[in-house]
């Protein structure tokens, strides 16, 4: 699941070997992860706190204010390294809904955190609804965890940030663009991703290709996104879990943000 190999392209280059990564930043002793769940815990519940009162006294959410929805197609191709989930390791397609995003609002001119949030199914399926968060950072190891603001609405390369959990193996999600160097929309549509997911230290595996089109229903091309909310949590990916530290570090603060706010992101 963690070879030694050599990856370039948009990701970079570099090497890392089986033994070097590791339990890949994971805690593995029982007490160790207790203490991580009760840090993240004391740490999210004041984030939630501040980002209540944020919400309630600018009356609008303190997080990704304001985005644009599209229609999101995903052809999953299959990963050349298997991860032991079907939904990565095996070719397929899902039809969905996106929404691009700036995290403070800030005008377009200005450098921000971009998100890029995509969804598969729906509640009423039998599958139910698949939420992938993705934000602007660096790609290599270490900066794969590092918010970096981008002026516009369109960034060259999005990360999950935080891991998730496979069966044990610790996966980010990588989702670089392909070609296209324009940062707003309309104008930039239709935009292609190659996703890819990686342990914390090593090399980026693609799996899928992701594209972003205008919604058909959206002929004014704002995308309203007032009638969607994302969260990572309670709509997993499949065969995906999300690590109780990332629940009790997120969900206090994304409840916090949320608060008195309309149902989006």
């Amino acid at each position: 699941m963690q070879p030694s190999t050599t990856t370039g392209g948009p990701y970079g280059a570099w090497r890392v070997s089986s033994k070097a990564l590791g339990t890949d930043l994971g805690v593995t002793s029982e007490s160790g992860q207790r203490a991580a769940n009760l840090g993240a815990q004391l740490l999210g519940t004041p984030l939630g706190s501040a980002f209540a009162l944020l919400a309630r006294v600018t009356g609008r959410k303190p997080l990704h204010p304001k985005g644009v929805l599209l229609e999101a197609t995903l052809r999953r191709n299959g990963s050349h390294v298997p991860w032991g989930v079907p939904w990565l390791d095996e070719p397929g397609h899902d039809q969905g809904i996106a929404r691009v995003s700036r995290s403070m609002g800030l005008p377009s001119g200005m450098p921000d955190v971009l998100g890029l949030a995509v969804r598969f199914g729906d509640d009423a399926s039998a599958d139910g609804a698949h939420d992938l968060l993705l934000a602007t950072t660096g790609l290599r190891p270490v900066f794969r965890h590092v918010l970096v603001p981008r002026r516009g609405l369109l960034a060259p390369a999005y990360t999950s940030l935080l891991p998730y959990d496979a069966h044990g193996t610790r996966l980010l999600f990588a989702a670089t663009r392909v070609g296209g160097e324009t940062t707003e929309l309309p104008g930039a549509l239709p935009v292609i991703f190659e996703l890819a997911a990686a342990t914390p230290l090593s090399p980026w595996q693609p799996f899928a290709t992701l594209r972003l089109d205008q919604l058909a229903n959206d002929a004014g091309g704002d995308g309203d996104d007032e009638r969607i909310r994302f969260d990572p949590v309670c709509n997993p990916l499949p065969g995906l879990t999300v690590s109780p530290v990332i629940v009790g570090l997120r969900e206090p603060a994304y409840a916090g943000a949320r608060s008195g706010t309309p149902r989006t992101r």
